[in-house]
C-alpha cells in the first residue's frame, strides 16, 4: 500500500509531525495527542511542500486504543551491506515526471526539478545511520539560520535494497536503488501536489540522497 500525500497549506512543524508518526490509519486526534503539538498546528501558515519527502511510506501502524501494538526496535549486528551503508546521507535531488510550479514568485516557470524550487532550509534533510542501528532524520541542521531544526529518531536495517525504519510506533519500508559508485540512493513516490495556481497534480517524484564523505 503506497501512501499518497496531498500538499495544501500547513507549517513545517506539521511536516515533521507526519514524518515522525508515519501513520495511515491512526485518528487525527491520536496523532496530535501523541506529539503534543495541537497548539502549534493552529499556527500553520506555510506551504506544505516539505510533505513530499514523506511520500515514500508504505503500510504502517501505530499504537492506538484499538489494540494495535508498536513494532519492536530493530536490533542485532550489522551485515556487511549495512556496514557499508552507515554514515550521513543528504537530500540532493527531487525530480518530478511532470513539470510543476510550486514557487510563489509571480512567474509562470514550471520545472521537473522540484528540489530547485525549495528554499535551502526546506531541502536541508539528512539521514544519519549509525553502527548501533540507531538513525536520525534531521531537518535544518546544515544550512544556516534555519528556524525548523528538528529530528526524528529510531532504528534501521537494510536488506536486499529494502530500507526499514522503526520510529514513533511505526514501521516504514522503502525500496531504494544505488548508483554504480553506491554513494547515492534513490526512491520514488506518487504525490498529489497543489501548484501555485491551485490545481492539484498527481505525479511521480524521485528523491536522491547522497552520502556525505567523512
Amino acid at each position: 500500500m503506497l501512501l499518497v500525500l496531498s500538499c495544501s497549506h500547513c507549517s513545517l512543524d506539521f511536516f515533521n509531525y507526519l514524518c515522525t508518526l508515519q501513520a495511515t490509519f491512526c485518528s487525527f486526534r491520536h496523532l496530535v495527542n501523541e506529539l503534543k503539538i495541537y497548539k502549534k498546528m493552529k499556527k500553520m501558515n506555510v506551504l506544505m511542500k516539505s510533505l513530499l519527502v514523506c511520500t515514500a511510506l508504505f503500510m504502517m501502524g501505530c499504537n492506538t486504543d484499538d489494540g494495535i501494538s508498536c513494532p519492536e526496535p530493530i536490533t542485532g549486528e550489522l551485515t556487511a551491506e549495512e556496514t557499508d551503508f552507515t554514515g550521513s546521507w543528504v537530500l540532493t535531488g527531487m525530480e518530478a515526471n511532470d513539470e510543476l510550479d510550486i514557487t510563489d514568485d509571480n512567474k509562470d516557470n514550471p520545472s521537473k526539478d522540484v528540489f530547485a524550487q525549495y528554499s535551502e532550509c526546506q531541502r536541508d534533510l539528512v539521514y544519519e545511520f549509525l553502527n548501533s542501528r540507531s538513525y536520525a532524520f534531521k531537518q535544518g541542521t546544515i544550512s544556516t539560520d534555519c528556524e525548523n531544526k528538528q529530528s526524528v529518531t529510531g532504528t534501521w536495517s537494510l536488506n536486499a535494497k529494502v530500507l526499514t525504519l522503526v520510529s514513533s510506533c511505526a514501521t516504514q519500508n522503502i525500496t531504494i536503488a544505488f548508483n554504480e559508485e553506491e554513494d547515492k540512493f534513490t526512491y520514488f513516490a506518487v504525490v498529489n501536489i497543489r501548484e501555485v495556481n491551485g490545481l492539484v497534480r498527481s505525479t511521480k517524484i524521485t528523491f536522491t540522497f547522497s552520502k556525505i564523505q567523512a
